[in-house]
Protein backbone atom coordinates (compact mmCIF):
# COMPACT_ATOMS: atom_id res chain seq x y z
CA UNK A 1 0.00 0.00 0.00
CA UNK A 2 2.82 2.45 1.06
CA UNK A 3 4.25 2.36 -2.64
CA UNK A 4 1.09 3.33 -4.21
CA UNK A 5 2.13 7.10 -2.84
CA UNK A 6 5.17 6.94 -4.75
CA UNK A 7 2.36 7.24 -8.41
CA UNK A 8 -0.64 9.22 -6.60
CA UNK A 9 1.83 12.00 -4.79
CA UNK A 10 4.05 13.16 -8.10
CA UNK A 11 0.47 13.06 -9.95
CA UNK A 12 -0.82 15.02 -7.69
CA UNK A 13 1.84 17.49 -7.75
CA UNK A 14 1.50 17.79 -11.13
CA UNK A 15 -1.97 17.92 -11.35
CA UNK A 16 -1.90 21.13 -8.96
CA UNK A 17 0.55 23.04 -11.58
CA UNK A 18 -2.85 23.86 -13.82
CA UNK A 19 -4.39 25.61 -11.42
CA UNK A 20 -4.09 28.92 -10.45
CA UNK A 21 -3.11 28.72 -7.21
CA UNK A 22 0.38 29.84 -5.66
CA UNK A 23 3.34 27.75 -5.08
CA UNK A 24 2.67 27.91 -1.21
CA UNK A 25 -0.80 26.46 -1.25
CA UNK A 26 0.14 23.56 -3.82
CA UNK A 27 2.85 22.94 -1.69
CA UNK A 28 0.24 22.71 1.44
CA UNK A 29 -2.02 20.75 -0.26
CA UNK A 30 0.66 17.87 -1.30
CA UNK A 31 2.14 18.23 2.56
CA UNK A 32 -1.30 17.35 3.64
CA UNK A 33 -1.84 14.83 1.25
CA UNK A 34 1.32 13.01 2.27
CA UNK A 35 0.64 13.01 6.03
CA UNK A 36 -2.43 11.74 5.29
CA UNK A 37 -1.33 8.78 3.19
CA UNK A 38 1.32 8.35 5.71
CA UNK A 39 -1.33 8.19 8.58
CA UNK A 40 -3.24 5.63 6.52
CA UNK A 41 -0.26 3.52 6.01
CA UNK A 42 0.94 3.46 9.32
CA UNK A 43 -2.98 2.23 10.15
CA UNK A 44 -3.74 0.09 8.01
CA UNK A 45 -0.34 -1.49 9.47
CA UNK A 46 -1.54 -1.23 12.94
CA UNK A 47 -4.65 -2.95 11.71
CA UNK A 48 -3.01 -5.97 10.32
CA UNK A 49 -0.95 -6.21 13.54
CA UNK A 50 -4.32 -6.44 15.36
CA UNK A 51 -5.90 -9.15 12.98
CA UNK A 52 -2.69 -11.82 13.21
CA UNK A 53 -3.05 -11.77 16.97
CA UNK A 54 -4.44 -15.51 16.61
CA UNK A 55 -1.72 -18.00 17.86
CA UNK A 56 -0.13 -19.61 14.94
CA UNK A 57 -0.97 -22.92 13.51
CA UNK A 58 0.96 -26.21 15.22
CA UNK A 59 3.63 -27.01 13.18
CA UNK A 60 3.87 -30.86 11.84
CA UNK A 61 6.88 -32.62 10.64
CA UNK A 62 6.72 -34.59 7.64
CA UNK A 63 5.38 -37.74 9.23
CA UNK A 64 2.76 -35.34 10.52
CA UNK A 65 3.70 -35.38 14.22
CA UNK A 66 3.29 -32.45 16.12
CA UNK A 67 6.21 -30.40 16.71
CA UNK A 68 6.55 -28.17 19.40
CA UNK A 69 9.73 -26.49 20.50
CA UNK A 70 10.58 -24.42 23.65
CA UNK A 71 11.96 -21.89 21.52
CA UNK A 72 8.35 -21.32 19.28
CA UNK A 73 6.71 -21.52 22.37
CA UNK A 74 9.05 -18.94 24.18
CA UNK A 75 8.48 -16.83 20.82
CA UNK A 76 4.89 -17.11 21.01
CA UNK A 77 4.59 -16.03 24.34
CA UNK A 78 6.88 -12.97 23.72
CA UNK A 79 5.08 -11.78 20.47
CA UNK A 80 1.68 -12.18 22.13
CA UNK A 81 2.84 -10.01 25.29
Amino acid sequence: MALHAVLVLPALAQLLTFTSWPADTRRKLVSAASAAYLTAAVGAGVWAGIQRQVPPPTARDFRGVRVDTPLRQHAWESFSG
